[in-house]
């Protein structure tokens, strides 16, 4: 068994995907004869995932090294990877079940085709910007085992003549010979209304080129956009799943955004029930890419301090700071924090004035009110 474990390390070192899927059927055989099923049908089902769906294992090199190149600009007009996340991504329960659908899905591709049910692996991701569209892909990606390929607008978009429809066609036709993702972000730019009377022929003759490549396609295909109201109406009939991705739509997803992106570090407030509903209640107006700017600004303030822990203040800060655009007016944050569970007496070490210049200013804003 070490064997095996050893030679697939060493096939995968050398970029060998053909002997690693060999080693790993004798691994697996090893596991059943000693008993261990239950991780011998993990290790299938992965291989599965890798080969019997598509026909063979795939690395990212050899996706790579085939990649389409802009005409114009020379450069490449995708990106490959497998996704990886640092922290837990957590997921809005109101979109939950679409989403481990759409996964399953992907991972019985060769079971419904064999039953002869056609499967049109398709989403369309759309809602506000900074809520977790492209994080969500990221997510498919990861979870379903395959490359994620993400077109590059700035070169897909061309400025020559009838080059974005033809750079619309590379990019599906590539992404048509390996098993993998295509994702394709601010969708909107190249999937307008037809209709649209501010727009030129050859914005429109793209729509139908995207259309034809759409309906050609035979990988995953997840699309997001911030402005779902300028798609052309014929693109929503090519998705069979559409999830509309929003701000924080419970109390309960943002505090787990809030676990989610302090993982690992000591929160002063942590056993503090009143200051982590409050904190919970305040972040819950902002987007999901917000709260974790305003963590990241907390935890690095924290790091610069050497703070112990990061503190509840921090937070309050960060909220005040991104809700105001970094102006920062010092009677009105006084007014801020107190409003928010500070006290007086804490007011006054952080600002260094005195007790009475601190109640004077929170008075008068009380008044103000």
């Amino acid at each position: 068994m070490h064997t095996e474990i050893i030679r697939i390390i060493e096939s995968g070192l050398k970029k060998e995907p053909k002997k690693v899927s060999q080693y790993a059927e004798l691994l697996i055989k090893k596991l059943k004869k000693d008993g261990d099923t239950r991780f011998a049908e993990r290790l299938q089902r992965i291989l599965s995932l890798n080969t019997s769906e598509y026909g063979g294992m795939v690395t990212l090199d050899e996706i790579t090294a085939q990649a389409p190149v802009d005409t114009e600009s020379r450069m490449s007009m995708v990106e490959v990877e497998h996704p990886k996340f640092s922290s837990k991504v957590v997921i809005d329960e109101s979109i939950e079940d679409a989403l481990d659908t759409f996964i399953k899905k992907i991972k019985n591709k060769e079971n419904l085709e064999k039953a002869g049910v056609t499967t049109n692996l398709s989403m369309m991701l759309y809602g506000p910007p900074g809520c977790g569209k492209t994080t969500l892909a990221n997510y498919i990606a990861k979870e379903s085992g395959l490359p994620l390929i993400t077109a590059r607008l700035d070169t897909l978009v061309s400025s020559l003549l009838g080059s974005t429809s033809k750079n619309i066609r590379k990019v599906f036709d590539f992404a048509n010979t390996k098993p993998c993702i295509l994702f394709i972000d601010e969708f909107d730019a190249i999937a307008k209304a037809r209709d649209d009377e501010h727009e030129h022929g050859e914005l429109k003759r793209v729509i139908n080129s995207l259309l034809q490549s759409i309906d050609n396609f035979n990988n995953v295909l997840i699309t997001a956009t911030n402005h779902s109201e300028i798609l052309d109406s014929a693109v929503w009939r090519r998705f069979d799943t559409i999830i509309e991705v929003n701000k924080p739509s419970s109390p309960d997803f943002t505090e787990m955004l809030l676990e989610s992106f302090t993982e690992g570090f000591d929160l002063d407030f942590k056993d503090d029930k009143k200051k982590r509903e409050r904190l919970t209640s305040i972040l819950s107006s902002y987007t999901p890419s917000e709260v974790k700017t305003i963590c990241n600004n907390a935890i690095t303030n924290a790091i610069i301090n050497k703070d112990k822990s990061v503190k509840y203040l921090e937070f309050l800060k960060e909220c005040f700071r991104h809700k105001n655009h970094g102006k920062v007016s010092n009677e009105k944050l006084i007014a801020y924090l107190n409003d928010n569970l500070i006290t007086q007496l804490e007011i006054t070490e952080l600002t260094d004035l005195s007790l009475r210049k601190v109640k004077e200013i929170t008075s008068k804003h009380k008044e103000k009110e």
